[in-house]
């Protein structure tokens, strides 16, 4: 099982004029989405995703959110080990 953390920031205008929770409650509906959030800092939403195949994620998953309208850039992080 590979298991990655995806941070997705939105775009200004967006954030402004309807802000993150539709784009928030699609991410939170995709297949492979363990856990999402909305954070402080430079992104907006991160989500924890898993899959068999890192191909699943860097791939069809990862590019169906930047598809969504209003998101602006992605950064998918692959854990290495965790606790």
């Amino acid at each position: 099982m590979i298991s990655t953390e995806t941070s997705v920031r939105v775009d200004e205008d967006t954030y402004r004029e309807v802000g993150l929770g539709d784009i928030f409650e699609r991410i939170a509906g995709m297949d492979g989405i363990v856990k999402v959030a909305t954070v402080t800092g430079p992104y907006d939403i991160v989500a924890w995703v898993e899959a068999d195949d890192i191909d699943e994620i860097t791939g069809p998953l990862v590019d169906e959110i930047r598809a969504f309208q209003g998101v602006r850039e992605t950064l998918t992080n692959v854990v290495v080990s965790s606790a």
